[in-house]
């Protein structure tokens, strides 16, 4: 078993194009000796910091420089009761073919009572915005939704506000760790979208496109669920700005980053493709209830 490198657009606004991974056997050494064979340059470690994820995971980013690269490399290390389960690095100035990699998902539960596994109770959201905050004109803005459908839809927020609704009360879960209990989301439901758009046979997966550049991606099932929606009002009033005003999309059961602001584009996709933080070694689903935060590497 050995580190492989695959192509990651959506980190492209970061300045990386590509992805290592490693089974934990390579070991933190052996991942940057792999990376230097590919830079064809040395790294030197500039910060580290690590931060706990769960009540189980330890993740330790540590951000190197390439000697007579302009750019740097940033590594996350995820330990998973003390020991090394996967490490992911993003490169700059690599070209890559893009491989096909479907994921194999286990049957996972929708519904659970009580808190997750790994989880916490807060009062208010810790708002992240990793790629910063966009500036939304919602007189201008448009929601796409296209990719494998018969019905390509561009809609405005009128648009969306003239559709049928469904309240819910739900939990909010961060894969950090924190959970917001009882928050009460009102928007349109993803299955009014997909019929409205005419989904074909064959589509597995969704992947959103956000204003500030941002992407996840969704197994169809749950993109599907009941109880997801366009979220366009929490608490009883619209999105504030910092909460992705004017529209993203929720899904209960899985964590908060599959969970994209400031939503502008909706694609049904027949293949699996990484968004931002599947990138960087999150879950391809996500689902809480199976602590779905990284992905099992098995390269």
């Amino acid at each position: 078993m050995r580190c492989s490198v695959r192509p990651a657009p959506s980190l492209g606004r970061r300045g990386f194009s590509a992805v290592v991974t490693c089974p934990p056997e390579v070991g933190v050494e052996g991942a940057v000796e792999f990376i230097r064979g590919v830079l064809g340059s040395d790294l030197v470690a500039v910060r580290e910091e690590e931060e706990r994820i769960g009540r189980e995971y330890l993740l330790r980013k540590v951000v190197y420089s390439i000697v007579g690269i302009d750019g740097v490399v940033e590594c996350r290390f995820v330990y998973r009761a003390g020991s090394l389960e996967s490490l992911s690095c993003a490169l700059p100035t690599v070209s890559v073919p893009s491989p096909t990699r479907e994921p194999v998902l286990p049957k996972a539960p929708k519904r659970g009572k009580g808190m997750p596994p790994g989880q916490r109770v807060v009062k208010d959201f810790i708002i992240y915005a990793v790629l910063g905050k966009p500036v939304i004109d919602v007189n201008r803005w448009v929601l796409e939704v296209g990719g494998e459908v018969e019905n390509a839809l561009k809609l405005r927020y009128a648009d969306l506000l003239s559709m049928p609704m469904k309240e819910i009360v739900t939990d909010f879960h961060c894969v950090t760790g924190w959970s917001v209990p009882s928050v009460r989301l009102r928007g349109v439901p993803t299955r009014v979208l997909a019929e409205l758009s005419g989904v074909r046979n064959g589509v597995r997966w969704v992947k959103t496109f956000s204003a500030d550049g941002y992407t996840t991606v969704i197994p169809l099932e749950d993109f599907l669920d009941e109880d997801a929606l366009v979220v366009l009002e929490i608490d009883g009033k619209p999105l504030s700005h910092e909460q992705g005003f004017p529209a993203r999309v929720f899904v209960p059961h899985l964590y908060g980053w599959k969970s994209g602001k400031w939503l502008t584009r909706i694609v049904f996709m027949r293949e699996y493709e990484d968004g931002y933080w599947e990138s960087l070694g999150y879950h391809e689903r996500g689902n809480v209830w199976l602590e779905e935060r990284f992905k099992s590497v098995t390269e």
